[in-house]
């Protein structure tokens, strides 16, 4: 087995950030900061040494071209190395020192689990290192398949989806992983809800046209189901109604624009899909529980 280099791809301030205070919400960062799993993007490695955080960790190996090598601490205090070749799904338990490199920012993707969020999906504590072939968990699993699918686009710059979108396939993606290899309970397989696949079809469109006008007859068209059904299966999928999930996408937009332009905050709304200054900020207050004056000006200190 060869040496790794001894490096991982979350530096300590990172963590501490993960830590403490969530990142911004745009895909323009490294991380993507999210309630239950936060997903890392396009990283690179940094030699700061063994890492602990109290975040489960997956390295999903996107394509067979990727490898990442792991250097971890048993339980005994004894380091490991191991190599593993994608497809594959990696999994670190949490507080497990380790050492991570890997072989391209485009074909690697971290996602970051909450303790809570384990616990309520795999219903185990998750030690060590754990590793599942993800192309037979897609034979077992479509979703985790097509997870990994719209992950290949994200990362390779294919498209640009806002940081909600990228939340919510890692989300299903951690989700499905955790069941496959820790035999949790059985994963938010929406019964009751959308199917993944009409799913994925509204939430692309939405990223895609958030800024245009909210019109839940063209969704329900995309989904194949009438507008009070599939409105009804929307909430059942994500927990929130198609118009919150459109405000949110249009409320992160603008977060984007805030932050890295010195674009008047009037044009921004509009820009973004919001009727006007007022719109926007009221939608800000009832989904960030913050006002654009104060994101800008967080953003320049």
């Amino acid at each position: 087995m060869p040496d790794l280099t001894p490096f991982s791809e979350i530096n300590k301030n990172l963590l501490d950030a993960v830590a403490v205070t969530p990142a911004v919400k745009s895909i323009e960062a490294w991380l993507i900061s999210g309630r239950g799993v936060s997903v890392q993007i396009r990283a690179r490695p940094s030699d700061d040494g063994p890492v602990r955080c109290a975040q489960v960790r997956i390295l999903a190996l996107l394509d067979a071209a990727a490898w990442c090598g792991v250097s971890f601490q048993t339980p005994d205090n004894e380091w490991r190395k191991q190599r593993f070749e994608g497809p594959k799904a990696v999994v670190i338990g949490a507080w497990v020192s380790h050492m991570v490199n890997w072989s391209s920012d485009e074909n690697v993707v971290t996602l970051l689990l909450e303790p809570r969020f384990v616990h309520e999906t795999a219903k185990a504590e998750i030690e060590g290192v754990t590793t599942g072939d993800v192309t037979a968990l897609g034979r077992w699993d479509t979703v985790i398949a097509q997870m990994a699918d719209a992950f290949r686009d994200v990362c390779r710059g294919e498209w640009r989806p806002t940081a909600l979108y990228v939340e919510c396939i890692g989300t299903v993606m951690a989700t499905h992983v955790l069941h496959r290899l820790f035999g949790g309970p059985a994963p938010t397989d929406r019964r009751g809800g959308l199917p993944i696949e009409a799913l994925q079809r509204v939430v692309a469109h939405i990223d895609a046209h958030c800024s245009e006008d909210y019109d839940p007859d063209a969704l329900a068209r995309i989904a194949g189901f009438s507008r009070n059904h599939f409105c009804r299966l929307f909430e059942k999928s994500l927990a929130q109604t198609p118009r919150n999930y459109y405000r949110g996408c249009q409320v992160e937009r603008a977060i984007v624009l805030l932050q890295t332009t010195d674009m008047k905050a009037i044009d921004i709304a509009q820009q973004c899909g919001f009727c006007d200054q007022t719109q926007m900020a009221r939608w800000f207050w009832e989904l960030r529980h913050n006002v654009p004056s104060k994101v800008r000006v967080a953003a320049r200190q």
